[in-house]
């Protein structure tokens, strides 16, 4: 069979996505760029050929060129292979011509054309198959081939329910189970090659005939996988790569014999002057074809006055503070500080007697909606509605698997605007943890644009409209539905088929009339014990902003889409048709082009219109500099390996019981230009000149910079910048306790640290541990047993502390209030 050889190379670049990005798996780089190559060796053995002008490669050089290098990995890999594709063809006349050299450049410009069509659409395929998962149709279908194969199953509302020697089990047939995202790539290349090498006969005989065999091959495949997994009872033979892969390589067997085409030669060329109309005419459509899907509307802003609901919520609440006195779970798992922390910015108010009308919030920008335990009033709905449609912004912040019934009295309100929180709890596909999401590159949305990451600490999934604004759609997540038998819904370990896993929204929003929707699903990520962790805080400040507007040009996204739409109708007409290679030409090189211009144009005027309000707070700023520091501060409350770091998640949470606000900052420049203070715990980095002599300036102005260090990091560097301050840690060898006077500060080991240089000492048998040096305006502070201050020895931001740990807790506390104090 001549043909395959190529239909191997499409079914590979097919499953190539899902090596080189996070759909199911955490990318494998090195497996995705062998079958990558794998495919382009099969392309040059294509009974298919193409041509080109050298004149018409140098055109699609320069478009290609700078798309392989404006594109991150993996989604410039198509315009390197199609560069380098027409380097070979710019070159043609320096080289003999032999039969291998012409199976190289027709391997490598196939491998990037196709590759390049995959990952164009792919964030289509995202945007689709994170909304729709369940295909039940199928259901029937799936049953009814399974008892062929002897296996016994029933069909309920849409699930299979298989029954097994031991269980029985229920199984919902999604696209993820079908592998769609394969078949929809391998249907894209069918149709990209259909247009360049067949007529209308042969096209629709060969359309019949893939989709048949296609989706046939589709629900026998899923039956063989549904037996694989009551032999083995593992989900991950439903999402496994290399099992995803091999299972389908069959397929082009049966397709290569059945679906074929006119083996001509394409001869790609321009004709000049000729091309210039269909080349604007796509070009427009490209570049409003981004400007529809990403443009946001910047609206008009509003005065940000907010109004949090407390009076249907006993959950999360925002009105006991955190001191110095209260502790225990509820006295950090709250939202005081998430209240306050928006207040500073805004102008927040609690209501906490009254049931929510229009008169009361009509005198409000945003009313906020969060962990309801009490259902909502028909009157409520409907005044709620009312306000947002005149222009209010509603953020509703749920949680997994319906905890206390939250989702159910959110969705009373937010069914009215297409979106359903679903009542599961999503994890990561292949660890079974907290899943983390990291933003695009390109087109993030303007709520999450400013984040670096966010790590969830277990998130419900929504349903939404296809008009919903992507926010955050997970990647790698497994969604697993709630039950009601465990005290907060979470299913027992046991894992059945009926899960939806792959891509899942997390976060959304739509504009409802002038006003604005936010829906979240993991209401954890903002209590006091982690709101200043991650990217939670730039992710509350960027909805409060999205939601702190009045829609005002939300119809340009309409207008582009129509003009869109009439450039590619005006375009199929003004196209040379009988000449498909120049409309390839035209198409590669106009929309490479207009891409490379509209994604940056487009991202820009989002960004530049949805900025963060000013990070000058009133109140004093602890930055934790995580370069240069050995420990782990973490969302995450639980046990996790945190391999040799410490977790010092107390002591950074602590800082809020006295008034300071708390960051992690990636770097120390970051400290220095954003803290009041700065916190370096454990260093074992090297610091380079430049970095000290900003810490001496940063201390020399009024900055307060606090070094603790243990006699367990071995590679420490604290020195190399308390020289700089006329400061010392040594070494010294005898067992003691220090203490001082009324508060025990921990245990030093033989052999132990103390500190020399300080104006102020804090000491036992004249050995210093805790020291003070005044250097200009600002303070610097050095702690030689910074164990004392980790979780070992403080516990977790959950611990109800005892003597001990009270007497460590009032040492960090007479640092921030006593020692930075002026």
């Amino acid at each position: 069979m001549r043909t395959l050889p190529f239909w191997m190379g499409l079914i590979l670049i097919s499953v190539v996505p899902l090596y080189l990005t996070y759909i199911y798996e955490p990318p494998n780089i090195l497996t995705g760029l062998f079958i990558l190559v794998v495919a382009v060796i099969f392309f040059s053995f294509s009974p298919y050929d193409f041509d080109i002008e050298r004149k018409s490669s140098l055109a699609l050089l320069i478009a290609f060129l700078p798309l392989s290098l404006l594109l991150k990995f993996p989604f410039n890999v198509g315009f390197i292979l199609l560069s380098i594709a027409m380097v070979f063809c710019i070159s043609a006349n320096r080289f003999k011509r032999t039969r291998m050299y012409k199976r190289i450049v027709r391997g490598i410009f196939f491998g990037g054309l196709t590759y390049t069509v995959v990952y164009s659409f792919y964030p289509l395929y995202v945007i689709l198959f994170s909304r729709y998962h369940r295909v039940d149709l199928l259901s029937p279908i799936l049953s009814n081939l399974l008892a062929i194969f002897g296996v016994r199953s029933s069909v309920n509302n849409g699930l299979v329910y298989i029954q097994t020697y031991y269980q029985t089990f229920p199984l919902t047939v999604t696209w993820e189970k079908l592998c769609i995202l394969v078949w929809i790539n391998l249907l894209l290349l069918f149709l990209l090659f259909s247009f360049l090498y067949s007529d209308k006969k042969i096209f629709c005989r060969n359309l019949v005939v893939f989709v048949v065999v296609g989706w046939i091959y589709l629900v026998v495949r899923l039956a063989f996988t549904v037996i694989l997994y009551c032999n083995n009872l593992d989900l991950r033979t439903f999402w496994n790569t290399s099992l995803i892969v091999v299972s389908f390589i069959p397929l082009s067997f049966l397709l290569a014999p059945v679906v074929k085409f006119n083996e001509s030669r394409l001869v790609l060329n321009s004709k000049g002057r000729k091309d210039v109309i269909p080349i604007i005419l796509f070009f427009i459509f490209i570049f409003l074809l981004v400007g529809a899907f990403v443009f946001e509307d910047p609206g008009a802003r509003k005065s940000g006055k907010i109004l949090i609901d407390e009076y249907h919520s006993d959950w999360e609440d925002t009105i006991r503070g955190m001191d110095k006195e209260w502790y225990g779970e509820l006295s950090t798992y709250n939202y005081y500080w998430w209240a306050r922390w928006l207040d500073i910015y805004y102008d927040v108010d609690m209501n906490t007697d009254q049931e929510l009308t229009f008169d009361l919030l009509k005198n409000y920008d945003i009313l906020i909606l969060k962990c309801p335990t009490a259902p909502y009033s028909p009157a409520e709905i409907e005044d709620i509605l009312r306000f947002v449609e005149d222009g209010g912004g509603l953020y509703l912040i749920g949680d997994h698997t319906d905890v206390f019934g939250m989702n159910t009295y959110l969705n009373q309100v937010s069914k009215h605007f297409g979106i359903i929180f679903k009542t599961d709890a999503t994890y990561e596909l292949t660890t079974g943890s907290v899943s983390k999401y990291e933003p695009p590159f390109l087109f993030a949305h303007p709520i999450v644009k400013t984040l670096d990451r966010f790590e969830f600490l277990t998130s419900c999934s929504l349903d939404v409209p296809i008009n919903c604004e992507n926010v955050i759609i997970g990647y790698g997540l497994l969604g697993e539905p709630g039950t009601y038998s465990t005290s907060v819904f979470f299913r027992e370990p046991f894992s059945a088929p009926d899960v939806e896993y792959g891509f899942l929204v997390q976060a959304a929003a739509l504009h409802y009339g002038k006003g604005r929707v936010v829906a979240f699903t993991d209401s954890t990520c903002f209590s006091s014990f982690c709101i200043f962790m991650d990217g939670y805080k730039n992710f509350n400040l960027g909805t409060i902003e999205y939601l702190n507007r009045m829609n005002v040009y939300d119809c340009l996204n309409i207008v582009f889409g129509i003009i869109s739409i009439i450039s590619f109708i005006l375009f199929l007409i003004l196209s040379p048709k009988e000449d498909r290679g120049r409309v390839l030409f035209v198409v590669l090189f106009s929309a490479s082009i207009s891409f490379l211009l509209s994604a940056p144009v487009f991202d820009y005027i989002n960004a530049s219109n949805y900025q963060l309000p000013s990070d000058e707070l009133e109140h004093p700023k602890a930055c934790f500099d995580m370069e240069h520091s050995s420990i782990e501060i973490s969302p995450v409350t639980g046990p996790r390996p945190y391999g040799v770091k410490d977790p010092y998640n107390t002591f950074f949470v602590w800082t809020e019981r006295v008034g300071w606000i708390p960051s992690i900052e990636r770097d120390l420049q970051s400290c220095i230009r954003k803290g009041d203070a700065i916190v370096i715990i454990n260093p074992d980095k090297e610091f380079k000149d430049g970095e000290i002599e900003g810490l001496k300036e940063f201390v020399k102005n009024g900055g307060k910079l606090l070094v603790m260090d243990s006699i367990r990091n071995k590679l420490s560097t604290a020195n190399q910048i308390l020289n700089n301050f006329g400061m010392e840690i040594t070494i010294k060898s005898m067992n003691l306790s220090v203490k001082n006077d009324t508060i025990l500060i921990g245990n030093i080991t033989c052999p132990y640290l103390t500190v020399k240089g300080g104006d102020t000492n804090f000491s036992f048998e004249n050995n210093s541990f805790l020291s003070v040096k005044r250097f200009g305006k600002g303070k610097v502070v050095v702690f030689v047993d910074s164990y004392t201050f980790s979780n070992g020895v403080m516990g977790g931001v959950f611990t109800e502390p005892s003597k001990k740990q009270r007497s460590v807790y009032d040492v960090e506390f007479f640092i921030f209030e006593k020692l930075f104090s002026d």
